[in-house]
Order: structure tokens, then C-alpha cells, then sequence
């Protein structure tokens, strides 16, 4: 049930990198007065989100599925932004660029839409070098258990309560990694792991 709902969660993540990425496309292409065509931008948008549904299938990448949808929407979002701002401009100059702006315009947009698509990760990775520098920063377990117990009144999936929790931990008292086990028929179950580790089950 976990791997079906991983995989999905993999598939929707391409999807949005799909999206964004044919509508970057197609802003360059309307902008620069370019003459691509649209079948091999939508060829090329496809294949973006290709790598997205292979790694659903992959064991030890699949159970990251959901923390990587929820950074593609942010992403993707950040993409979308940066789409509009430059159509806006362009038509509020009423006019496309001419042939000797068209570099400086492209190579602004590349620059803007590469500062867009790697915003999230970029910054979770000074978040984390910061929390390793001022010991601290990240939230203490007790702020850890606490904020649980307050998304559990709000209809949060529990496998998501349990993903944000290990996170948490992770963040303030396990940097080596954190895992949550879950008692199922006389068993325990690996059910969460940050980072990612296959489901394991002991009797």
C-alpha cells in the first residue's frame, strides 16, 4: 500500500517538473520569437519526468516519495512565478525583444528559472549547515513531540505525521538519521526513515 502510494507521489513529482518545465519552454519560445517546435518541447517536457517515476520503483529512493512532490509543487510554483513575471514585462513593454536583446534576455530568464527550480533544495541545505553550525537552531524533541500531537487534530495522514516527526528528530538530536518502527502482529515495522531506508520488519 506504502510502495503504491510512493510511487504515485513519484509520478505526480514528474508531473509537475513536466509541467513547468514545457511552460518555461514555451515562455522562451513566445519571448525570443523562437521558432521550436511544440511537439518536441512537449517530448522534452515528458522525458524531464521520466527519472521521477523510474526512482518511484527504486527500494531505497521510493519512500522519499512525498517530501520529493512537495518540493517539485514548490519548484514548479517558483517556476511558474518567474513565467509570468517575464510575460508580464514583455507585455507591458508591448513589444518582444529585438534581435540584440535577445541574449541578455534569454540568459537572464535561464538564470531566473535556475534560481526558481533550485530555491527549496538550496536553502534545506543552508538551513541544515546553519543548524550544524549554531548548535540549537533546529526544534528540540519535546518541540518535536508537541507539534505531532497538534497535527494529529488537523486530518494529517498519519504516514505523514510520522515522516514530519522523523524529519524533526533528525534535525534536532539524530543527524545521523532517524527512524520510526511501528508495532504490527507481534512484529515491529520499519515504517519511516530519514534518510530513506527499505521497509524492515522484526518479530
Amino acid at each position: 500500500m506504502h510502495q503504491g502510494r510512493d510511487r504515485i507521489d513519484w509520478a505526480l513529482a514528474g508531473g509537475c517538473v513536466a509541467v513547468a518545465a514545457m511552460l518555461a519552454m514555451l515562455t522562451v519560445r513566445l519571448l525570443l520569437d523562437l521558432h521550436w517546435s511544440v511537439p518536441l518541447l512537449l517530448g522534452i517536457a515528458l522525458l524531464s519526468a521520466v527519472p521521477f517515476v523510474v526512482l518511484g520503483f527504486v527500494p531505497t529512493w521510493s519512500p522519499a516519495g512525498r517530501r520529493v512532490l512537495r518540493e517539485s509543487i514548490v519548484a514548479a510554483g517558483l517556476v511558474v512565478f518567474v513565467c509570468l513575471i517575464y510575460s508580464v514585462l514583455m507585455v507591458g513593454l508591448d513589444r518582444q525583444a529585438r534581435p540584440a536583446e535577445r541574449s541578455l534576455v534569454g540568459l537572464s530568464m535561464v538564470a531566473a528559472l535556475a534560481v526558481a527550480a533550485l530555491a527549496v533544495p538550496v536553502r534545506n541545505r543552508l538551513v541544515g549547515f546553519a543548524e550544524h553550525l549554531v548548535p540549537g537552531m533546529g526544534v528540540r524533541p519535546q518541540e518535536a513531540l508537541d507539534n505531532l500531537s497538534t497535527r494529529m487534530t488537523r486530518a494529517v495522514p498519519m504516514d505523514e505525521l510520522l515522516l514530519q516527526l522523523a524529519e524533526s528528530l533528525q534535525a534536532s538530536t539524530a543527524p545521523a538519521g532517524a527512524e520510526v518502527w511501528v508495532a504490527s502482529d507481534e512484529a515491529l515495522v520499519r515504517t519511516i526513515a530519514v534518510p530513506s531506508l527499505p521497509q524492515e520488519r522484526l518479530r
